[in-house]
C-alpha cells in the first residue's frame, strides 16, 4: 500500500490534528508544529494505521 504523504504533510500543514481520508482503513494523522527560528517552522506528521 502506497502511503500518500505528500498530500497529507500538506494538509496536516494548516491543521494541529485531524482525521484524514477514509479508505478501507482508517488513517489517523497526527501533526506537530515546532518552532525551530522565528522565520523557520517544521512541521512533523506521523501516520498512523488504525485497522
Amino acid at each position: 500500500m502506497e502511503e500518500p504523504a505528500s498530500s497529507a504533510r500538506a494538509r496536516s500543514a494548516s491543521s494541529s490534528s485531524f482525521t484524514s481520508w477514509r479508505t478501507s482503513r482508517r488513517w489517523h494523522s497526527v501533526c506537530s508544529v515546532q518552532t525551530c527560528s522565528s522565520s523557520h517552522i517544521q512541521t512533523i506528521c506521523t501516520l498512523k494505521l488504525e485497522d
